[in-house]
């Protein structure tokens, strides 16, 4: 669904594929956590990975966008674009981030439930790769890429 979506919007299978890459890894990530923290794949554990990539395909998208909007304003000067995203949907990516990852992630040291720390400490693992893919990954993708769809209407 998430695919679909952001293939939607921006009216390109290839803009769906490069959001999800970094939901995958994210995902890969919380598996493997899960794995390490002896947490099973269960009907409670899976709503949280759910979560996880919903409010991380977010970043993606404001960078996505920002990055469209930067192209036309540059007259598709990739570079500069990019430098501009940077410095500006970058802040409100970590802006938007880090108030969600913090307190999940203090969970883990306030709840006296192990599965509600757990859980905190794997939505804040999540959000925090989502966010470090969407300021590393998605830029470099967009370089090396340049994708057209970011060039239409």
């Amino acid at each position: 669904a998430v695919f679909i979506m952001c293939a939607l919007s921006f009216r390109s299978l290839l803009a769906g594929v490069l959001l999800c890459i970094p939901l995958l890894l994210a995902t890969l990530v919380c598996f493997a956590y899960m794995s390490h923290a002896k947490i099973g794949l269960t009907i409670n554990t899976l709503p949280v990975s759910a979560v996880g990539v919903g409010v991380g395909v977010n970043f993606g998208l404001y960078i996505f966008s920002r990055v469209k909007e930067e192209l036309k304003y540059n007259q598709g000067d990739w570079v500069r674009s990019l430098m501009v995203t940077a410095r500006t949907a970058s802040k409100g990516v970590v802006y938007t981030a880090l108030p969600l990852i913090l307190p999940c992630f203090l969970w883990y040291y306030m709840s006296s439930l192990k599965f509600q720390a757990q859980m905190g400490v794997l939505l804040a693992l999540i959000l925090g790769f989502n966010m470090l893919c969407a300021l590393v990954l998605h830029p470099a993708l967009i370089y090396r890429l340049k994708p057209k769809f970011f060039l239409k209407g």
